[in-house]
């Protein structure tokens, strides 16, 4: 898991250091995992689409970051109370991110791998050494076709 880091200059708010983090966040959940989201924003508006949006990720942070913090007691330990925060902030990232940033779509990864382990009925001949001249050629090759339906890795021949 990524760790945030913020950096922070005389030049930069706490709020643009936080943005620029989730830039890059966010630019990698669309080129890596929403390619086809990625492909309707035309080149030349996409970093200007990283940025608002990491802007927006940033300014819902904060929102939800003083919201959580809450108040703690007067007589808080100075430890206590940075944990609280620490948490209050993590806390905040996840629901933001889980709020604005769409969720990745694994599954189609999965679908597109699908293909890639299904198998035909050359290759399981060949796996298994079923020769075609054996007269039970068929009815093992069956056999093993239904191995294969049962796990999902069959793929019949066209």
């Amino acid at each position: 898991m990524r760790r945030l880091i913020v950096v922070m200059s005389n030049e930069m708010t706490g709020l643009e250091a936080l943005s620029l983090d989730f830039t890059a966040q966010v630019r990698e959940r669309y080129e890596r995992w929403l390619p086809e989201r990625l492909a309707e924003i035309p080149e030349s508006e996409r970093d200007s689409f990283y940025s608002t949006l990491a802007e927006e990720i940033a300014e819902r942070v904060q929102s939800l970051e003083l919201t959580l913090r809450g108040e703690g007691p007067e007589d808080e330990p100075f430890m206590k109370r940075v944990g609280r925060f620490n948490m209050a902030r993590l806390q905040a990232i996840e629901m933001a991110l889980a709020e604005l940033l769409p969720a990745p779509d694994y599954e189609a990864e999965f679908r597109a791998e699908e293909v890639f382990f299904k198998v035909t009925d050359e290759e399981i001949a060949a796996e298994h050494g079923l020769d075609p001249e054996d007269p039970d050629f068929e009815p093992r090759l069956e056999a093993w076709r239904q191995h294969h339906r049962e796990k999902g890795t069959y793929l019949p021949d066209a």
